[in-house]
């Protein structure tokens, strides 16, 4: 089980937690995803001998929507390429 522990939190910070019904489970939720992108940069920096910087994360980001992007459309033309196999072979597309 966790600790209980009092800390100062700007108004706008506080504004936030209100909004959420657990604000333990939000800040803990938080805090656990920093905790991963401090890990994240630090893997990066060691396999690659430099920084992760915002700017790398921005183009790997963008990466790996144009991957999925090329991935959704490769899908649409072959199920396309797909069906048409299926017609000219006489089976229901």
């Amino acid at each position: 089980m966790g600790e209980t522990k009092s800390f100062y939190l700007a108004d706008d910070v506080v504004a936030y937690l209100r909004t959420h019904e657990n604000a333990s489970a939000e800040v803990n939720r938080l805090v656990r995803r920093k905790i991963a992108q401090d890990a994240e940069a630090e893997a990066y920096q060691r396999h690659h001998g430099v920084p992760l910087t915002e700017e790398r994360r921005r183009r790997a980001r963008l990466w790996a929507r144009e991957q999925l992007d090329a991935a959704a459309e490769r899908a649409e033309h072959g199920s396309a390429d797909r069906d048409e196999l299926r017609r000219r072979m006489g089976w229901a597309a």
